[in-house]
C-alpha cells in the first residue's frame, strides 16, 4: 500500500498538509564517477559532491490565516526547525511503520501565497541528512 498521508510534526506540533504531497529525498550527496588512467589501464574514482549532502522536501498547505501566519513564523525561524513526517501501514498482519526527521531544517525559497477555493501553498525545505 502507497503512503499518502504522513502526519508531519514541526517543533512538537502537528502541521496539517494537503494529502499525497509530501515529497522529500534522503540528502545523499551526488556521486561523481570520473575515469582515472594508470598507463593502458582505465580505472574509475567515485566521489561524492558533500556541498550538496542536504535533505530537500517539500509538501502543500492550504492559505488559511492560521498556516499563512505559522509559515511566517517557520520561516522566521530560519534553519532551526525540525520537521518529522511519520505514517503507519499493516503488511500481512504486521504493522510496519515510516518515519524520516529532518533536523536543521529552513525553508528554501519564497512562499507564494496563491488565495483562492481550490489553491495551495506549496513548501520547499532544506535540512540536514534526513534520519
Amino acid at each position: 500500500m502507497a503512503i499518502s498521508n504522513p502526519e508531519v510534526v514541526i517543533n512538537g506540533e502537528p502541521f496539517p498538509i494537503v494529502p499525497n504531497s509530501f515529497e522529500f529525498d534522503e540528502g545523499e550527496a551526488e556521486a561523481m564517477v570520473r575515469a582515472a588512467v594508470i598507463g593502458d589501464t582505465v580505472t574509475q574514482e567515485y566521489s561524492e559532491n558533500v556541498e550538496e549532502a542536504f535533505s530537500e522536501f517539500k509538501f502543500s498547505v492550504y492559505p488559511s490565516v492560521e498556516n499563512i501566519e505559522k509559515l511566517r513564523q517557520l520561516r522566521a525561524n530560519k534553519n532551526t526547525n525540525t520537521v518529522s513526517a511519520t505514517a503507519g501501514e499493516i503488511v500481512r498482519g504486521v504493522e510496519k511503520t515510516f518515519r524520516r526527521t529532518f533536523k536543521n531544517a529552513g525553508i528554501s525559497t519564497k512562499i507564494n501565497k496563491p488565495l483562492g477555493a481550490d489553491t495551495v501553498i506549496e513548501v520547499n525545505w532544506k535540512s540536514d541528512a534526513a534520519v
